[in-house]
């Protein structure tokens, strides 16, 4: 039996691409769904480097069963941001478009709780754009020197970038209202 369209807003909380979250999630009928979600970590400080990641994500679903399981395939766009502080100051920031394939647990209607998980893949090969000035410890560093060094780190970033083909999101509570 077809049930109504289906609307709420979900707030995510303990996921590994972020662990806060807000979205919105649907139904259409018993067996068709979709959400829009965000998820982030705003810039953390540490003495010696900072970082802040999100994701932004569109999927729809298919209920199999007419119930709370789904699965899903969907879109978004992957960032990171990490400040490195040392004899320079490094700013690299990564953003990549990423298709997801998702399953997990969700209520339909009224107050709702549920979790999934999805593989992450980046559609293009991911690349940090790395800039740097001196930093404190170092204030008077040649330019020359100065851009040995944000080669340097780039080049880090990017090999460590290089070797991550898939990332696993795990969005361990999903809370909401689905009116």
């Amino acid at each position: 039996m077809l049930t109504p369209v289906c609307i709420g807003p979900m707030a995510t909380l303990f996921s590994t691409l972020g662990p806060f979250g807000i979205g919105v999630r649907a139904s259409f009928g018993d067996f068709v769904g979709a959400s829009l979600d965000y998820q982030g970590l705003p810039t953390i400080n540490f003495s010696k480097f900072s970082i802040g990641t999100g994701i932004f994500s569109a999927t729809a679903r298919v209920y199999p069963f007419m119930g709370k399981f789904f699965v899903g395939a969907g879109f978004g766009y992957l960032h990171y941001f990490l400040r490195f502080r040392s004899e320079i100051d490094a700013e690299a920031r990564v953003g990549v478009p990423v298709g997801l394939i998702n399953v997990g647990f969700n209520g339909r209607n009224g107050f709702v709780f549920g979790m999934d998980a999805a593989l992450v893949i980046p559609l293009k090969k991911m690349r940090a754009t790395v800039t740097a000035k001196p930093g404190e410890s170092a204030p008077d560093l040649p330019q020359s020197e100065l851009d040995d060094k944000r080669e340097d780190v780039a080049a880090d970033i990017n090999n460590v970038l290089g070797k991550i083909p898939i990332l696993l999101q795990l969005n361990l509570v999903r809370i909401g209202y689905i009116f």
